[in-house]
C-alpha cells in the first residue's frame, strides 16, 4: 500500500491487480520472465503431471530455493540486465524516465470500504475489523491511504464490540435479520392448530421412542416453527417420510426442501418419498412452488446448512402463504457457507420446544460409541474408541496415500450378504489433500489395468467469488468462464462467456458465476462427480450437482459416455474426479466404509464439525489416515467459535478491573483515588439499529 503510494509520488503510474499492483507500462512478457519461481513451478508440475491448482500451490513451498549467494546491488543489476534484450532495456528506461504525467486516481476510501463491507459479510455474520481494513486496503490499492481508510471505516454505522481482545463488527442488516427470524418463531408459539392427531398409529411401528416422540411433537404442535434435532445416523430420513405421510392424510400440502441438489433429489425424493422436493434456492425463486405450500408445511432438511438470509427468506414466504415451517437438522454438523447460524439462534433464543432424536441406528457396537461421543462434542473419548479399534493410522508421507488407496479399493470390491458391492467414501477437509489421494487411487487403478484410454478434458472449477468480487474486473483471469444462472439484459440463462481482453459484464455480477478452466485427466473406468447442474447432450436427462457417474467410453467427438447410456458433452466442463469429497459435501451421505485423510496441512481446516461429519458417514467402519495423531486430536477438538450479530450486540457485563489495570489507571490519572480506580470498567455500548417493523410477521 505505502509502496504503491510512494511510487505514485515519484511520478510512476501503478495498475492495481487482484492481490498486488504493477508499474504501468511494463510489458507482461518481461514481468513474467522475472517471476522465475512461477515458471519453475509450472515446469515441475508438467513433469509430474500435476494440473490441480492447489497442488501447484504446494509445489511453491516444496520447490522454494534457498538464497545461496549474497550478491551486491551491482551484481544483481548485471544479472537482471542479462535477461533483457537491448530493446527491452530501452523500454524499461523509458518507463523509468516518467516523461508522461501520471494520472493518479481520486481518493477511493469510500468505495474501498463499501467493497470490504459488502464482500466480508456475505460469508460471516461477525468479522474482525482488521479483516475489513485489509479488504478495503487491498481493494483501494493505489487510491487510498491507511489513515484515511481507517477513518472511513470508523464512520460506518457498524455494530462493534471486543471479543477476546479482538475488535469485531457486524452490520445493522444482519442484526435486523436475526431479530426477525427469532421474532417470527417466538411470536408464532401457540398460535396455530395442531397439524394432526399426535395419537395417530405409526405406519412404522418399529420406531424407537425418540422417533415416535418426534412424530407426536410435529402432529400435536401449535407453533408456527417446529424443530427436530436429529444427530447423525438416527434415521431422520425415515422419520421425515412418516411425518410426510401423516400430514398427507390430513390433506395438508408439504413442500420439502434441502440446501443441496443431491440432498433434495437423492434423499428427499428417492428415500423420503417427497416427489417434488427441491432446493431452497429454487423455492425462493419459484412463485408457483411457493404457492403450493399455502396453508401447509415447509419442511427443511439439513437445516443447519441454511444461512441467515435464506432462513429469513423462507420465513417470509411462510408468512405470505400462511404455512408452517419444520426444521430438521443438527447444529453440531456443518453450518452454511453463507453468513449466520439461524438454527443455533432459534434453539437458543426462540424458546421453541425441540424434539431430540438421539438413538443412533447407522452404526453398531464400538463404532456406535464413537458416533455418540462425537454427536455430543466429546472428541477425546471418541478418539480413544477409534484407537482401540485400530482405526487411526499414522503413516509417513511416502506411504500414507497409497495405503489409503489400497484400503478404499479393497472396500469397494467387497460384497454384502446379498451379493451387492459395498460402498465406500474418502473424505478430506481440503481440496489439495483430496487431489493427492485421488492421484494415489488413480495410480493404483492404472496399475491394475482398470483405467484405459486416458485423455485430458477441460473442466471448470468455481472461483467462489462473492458478488462484490465479481464487480471488480481485477478478479478475473484470461480464460475464466462466466456462466449466467439467471436471465440478464443481453444474456439468457445458461449463456457462457470466456474472459478475454473484453471487460467482463461486472454490472450483472448477481446474475452469473465465475469458473476457472482446469485440465483434468480422465480415462475409461474413472469415477466422476458433477460439480454444477446441467443436462445430458440430448437434453433428456438432468445432471445434478454432486451426482456420480462412471466413464464408459468416449465418442469420436470427445463426448463422455457414462453409465445409464447417457452422453455428457465434451464442452460441459462441470466435472471432477469422484473418489474423494470434502467433509462439507459429504454431509447427508451414508456408505458402508469411510476413509478420512487429514495431514498436518489439512488440520488447519479441521475442527469438531469436520471430525463429526466425516467419521459418521460409515455404517461399518471409519478409518483415519494422518501423519500426526496428537495434532489431529487437537485439531478435531477445536470448537467453532463463530458469533451471531445478536451475541455481539448484547451489552457486556460489568467487570472489576484487575490489579494490573488499577496500576495502569493510577499511572495515567496520577493516583487520584484508590476507590475510584476499583470502580467497574463499563465498556461502551455497541451501536444498535433502530428496530425496523417485522415484515416477516
Amino acid at each position: 500500500m505505502r509502496l504503491a503510494n510512494r511510487l505514485q509520488e515519484l511520478g510512476f503510474s501503478v495498475v492495481r491487480k487482484r492481490d498486488d499492483f504493477e508499474i504501468a507500462g511494463m510489458p507482461q512478457d518481461i514481468l513474467g520472465r522475472f517471476s522465475r519461481r512461477t515458471e519453475r513451478i509450472e515446469q515441475i508440475a508438467q513433469e509430474k503431471g500435476i494440473t490441480d491448482a492447489d497442488r501447484k500451490a504446494e509445489l511453491g513451498a516444496e520447490t522454494r530455493e534457498r538464497k545461496g549467494k549474497n550478491l551486491s546491488l551491482a551484481a544483481l543489476q548485471k544479472e537482471w540486465r542479462s535477461r533483457l534484450t537491448r530493446d527491452e532495456q530501452d523500454w524499461i528506461a523509458e518507463v523509468h524516465r516518467r516523461e508522461a504525467k501520471p494520472v493518479r486516481p481520486s481518493p477511493g476510501e469510500r468505495s474501498a470500504v463499501d467493497h470490504a463491507v459488502e464482500h466480508s459479510f456475505v460469508r460471516d455474520a461477525v468479522v474482525p475489523e482488521r479483516k475489513l481494513m485489509t479488504e478495503a486496503l487491498k481493494r483501494g490499492l493505489g487510491a487510498v491511504t491507511v489513515d484515511r481508510t481507517e477513518q472511513e471505516l470508523k464512520r460506518r454505522p457498524l455494530i462493534r464490540s471486543q471479543v477476546d481482545d479482538r475488535d469485531m463488527a457486524t452490520t445493522r442488516e444482519m442484526l435486523a435479520l436475526e431479530s426477525k427470524i427469532v421474532s417470527f418463531a417466538r411470536e408464532g408459539r401457540g398460535r396455530c392448530r395442531p397439524l394432526g392427531d399426535p395419537k395417530r398409529p405409526l405406519t412404522r411401528d418399529w420406531f424407537n421412542e425418540g422417533q415416535q416422540a418426534a412424530v407426536r411433537h410435529v402432529l400435536g404442535s401449535r407453533d408456527r416453527v417446529m424443530m427436530i434435532r436429529g444427530v447423525a445416523g438416527t434415521g431422520k430420513t425415515t422419520l421425515e417420510q412418516e411425518i410426510g405421510e401423516a400430514l398427507a392424510e390430513t390433506g395438508k400440502p408439504v413442500v420439502a426442501l434441502a440446501q443441496s441438489v443431491k440432498a433434495s433429489r437423492e434423499v428427499l425424493r428417492q428415500e423420503a418419498g417427497f416427489a417434488e422436493a427441491d432446493t431452497v434456492a429454487r423455492f425462493l425463486k419459484d412463485a408457483e412452488m411457493q404457492a403450493s405450500a399455502k396453508n401447509g408445511v415447509i419442511l427443511v432438511d439439513e437445516a443447519s446448512q441454511l444461512g441467515t438470509r435464506d432462513m429469513h427468506a423462507v420465513f417470509t414466504v411462510a408468512e405470505s402463504v400462511n404455512a408452517r415451517v419444520l426444521l430438521v437438522g443438527d447444529r453440531r454438523q456443518h453450518k452454511s457457507v453463507t453468513a449466520g447460524e439461524p438454527l443455533k439462534l432459534l434453539e437458543e433464543r426462540a424458546g421453541l420446544p425441540v424434539a431430540e432424536v438421539t438413538e443412533i441406528l447407522r452404526q453398531q457396537g464400538d463404532y456406535k460409541k464413537v458416533a455418540e461421543h462425537l454427536s455430543e462434542g466429546r472428541v477425546g473419548p471418541a478418539f480413544d474408541e477409534l484407537d482401540k479399534l485400530g482405526w487411526i493410522r499414522q503413516v509417513a508421507d511416502d506411504q500414507r496415500y497409497q495405503e489409503l488407496a489400497s484400503a478404499y479399493l479393497a472396500a469397494i470390491n467387497e460384497q454384502d450378504r446379498h451379493g451387492k458391492r459395498k460402498t465406500a467414501l474418502v473424505v478430506s477437509p481440503t481440496h489439495a489433500e483430496a487431489s493427492r489421494v485421488t492421484d494415489a487411487i488413480r495410480k493404483s487403478l492404472h496399475a491394475s489395468g482398470l483405467l484405459q484410454e486416458e485423455r485430458t478434458v477441460t473442466t471448470y472449477v468455481s472461483a467462489h467469488l462473492t458478488d462484490a468480487q465479481k464487480q471488480d474486473a481485477t478478479e478475473y483471469e484470461l480464460g475464466d468462464l462466466i456462466q449466467f444462472h439467471q436471465n440478464a439484459p443481453g444474456f439468457t440463462k445458461g449463456t457462457r462467456l470466456v474472459v478475454d481482453e473484453t471487460p467482463p459484464p461486472t454490472d450483472l455480477a448477481d446474475r452469473f458465476e465465475v469458473y476457472r478452466a482446469k485440465p483434468l485427466a480422465l480415462a475409461v473406468g474413472d469415477r466422476i462427480r458433477i460439480t454444477a447442474g446441467g443436462k445430458t447432450k440430448d437434453g433428456k436427462h438432468r445432471l445434478s450437482n454432486g451426482a456420480l457417474f462412471t466413464v464408459e467410453g468416449f465418442t469420436a467427438h470427445g463426448d463422455l459416455c457414462v453409465n445409464n447410456d447417457w452422453i455428457i458433452d465434451h464442452d460441459f466442463g462441470h466435472l471432477a474426479h469422484g473418489y474423494v469429497t470434502t467433509s462439507h459435501a459429504s454431509q447427508g451421505a451414508t456408505v458402508n466404509k469411510v476413509f478420512v485423510a487429514i495431514d498436518s496441512e489439512s488440520m488447519k481446516a479441521t475442527d469438531q464439525r469436520t471430525a463429526y461429519v466425516a467419521v459418521t458417514r460409515g455404517k461399518e467402519q471409519a478409518v483415519i489416515f494422518t501423519d500426526d495423531h496428537l495434532d489431529l486430536l487437537k485439531a478435531a477438538a477445536r470448537a467453532d467459535k463463530s458469533l451471531s450479530a445478536m451475541e455481539l450486540a448484547e451489552p457486556k457485563p460489568e467487570t472489576k478491573p484487575t490489579p494490573a489495570e488499577v496500576f495502569a489507571n493510577r499511572r495515567r490519572r496520577g493516583a487520584r483515588s484508590v476507590s475510584s480506580e476499583y470502580s467497574p470498567i463499563v465498556p461502551s455500548a455497541p451501536e444498535r439499529p433502530t428496530r425496523e417493523p417485522d415484515r416477516a410477521r
